[in-house]
């Protein structure tokens, strides 16, 4: 193989055989350099390992990024394309690392979309999911739909103390989980998939990724912490129901936004008002929040808001 094969296959047909078996054999090259119990889920670095290797380079670095059209305008040379190569091979192998918080809440999740309201998408390699009854688009969402996903579901919070307090967090309540999930379902206008998952787990927690996690911090099976009592826990529902019920749909999409941090301006272009007019809306949204949950400590108050953020993400 020369740098003339390789120029002229990507000015015919962008990608073929001379590019792939160049790939292959400098994934050979530069795999070998790490454990393959870390980077390949694997005993060793044999052919289907290094095989997978490739096809995620071409796939999701050279094709899915645009990473080959930017080594073709730069290359000069055979060496220069090949070390071009190389820092996707190794940036591919970065992402493999060992396993991250994403990783426990994609196994959690996987768990949780194994049962009602959730189904898998028949007939589809890799699974996609769906919510029951909904005929969502069979296609790969956009880069642009999940990240508008991901600043939608970021109003769910987190379990603080977990996060503050462990190496292997598990980031969100189990309810919490499921109210992210099901924001997720209701708002992608297709199904979607553990790899879908990956990247908006990677948008949302971009403060605690990469957080590589030592084998002895795999997530266990989490159950969520359970309300004081029965008679607390039937408090705090009444208390959601009614601070729900006192909200517009416009107030409600305020207060979504700004858990999730959105900026002001943004949040006045979708409920369609000025910045001024919006921090009067705000101020009423507050207020209800603080009436609704007046009779409530401190931490039944965290409570009963976390409770009705979950329930504006999950019922979207």
């Amino acid at each position: 193989m020369n740098w003339e094969e390789v120029l002229a296959e990507y000015r015919s047909e962008r990608i073929g055989p001379v590019v792939l078996k160049s790939v292959q054999q400098l994934c050979g090259q530069i795999a070998r350099r790490y454990p393959p119990t870390i980077y390949a889920s694997a005993s060793a670095w044999h052919r289907s390992a290094l095989q997978d290797l490739a096809q995620d380079v071409v796939v999701e670095r050279l094709l899915g990024e645009g990473q080959l059209d930017y080594i073709m305008a730069t290359a000069r040379s055979l060496p220069e394309y090949e070390r071009l190569v190389i820092q996707q091979i190794k940036r591919c192998l970065s992402r493999r690392r060992r396993r991250t918080i994403a990783d426990n809440l994609i196994d959690r999740s996987q768990r949780i979309l194994a049962e009602t309201p959730f189904q898998e998408v028949p007939g589809l390699s890799p699974i996609r999911y769906r919510l029951e009854g909904e005929v969502p688009e069979n296609r790969d969402p956009s880069a642009s739909e999940l990240r508008a996903v991901a600043r939608v579901v970021r109003a769910v919070p987190r379990d603080v103390a977990g996060v503050q307090n462990q190496r292997a967090p598990r980031v969100y309540s189990n309810e919490a989980l499921v109210a992210v999930l099901t924001g997720i379902a209701r708002i992608l206008e297709s199904s979607f998939s553990v790899r879908d998952l990956d990247e908006i787990f990677r948008l949302l927690l971009t403060d605690l990724i990469p957080t590589d996690l030592e084998e002895g911090d795999i997530d266990q099976d989490v159950q969520s912490v359970a309300v004081g009592n029965p008679e607390e826990a039937a408090v705090l529902e009444d208390v959601v129901e009614r601070l729900i019920g006192r909200l517009t749909d416009d107030q409600k999409v305020i207060l979504r936004m700004k858990a999730a941090d959105v900026s002001d301006a943004e949040v006045a272009t979708a409920v369609g008002v000025s910045r001024p007019t919006l921090a009067a809306r705000k101020h009423e949204v507050f207020e209800i929040v603080r009436s609704a949950t007046t009779d409530l400590d401190d931490g039944q108050r965290e409570q009963a808001v976390s409770l009705a953020l979950q329930a504006l993400v999950r019922d979207l």
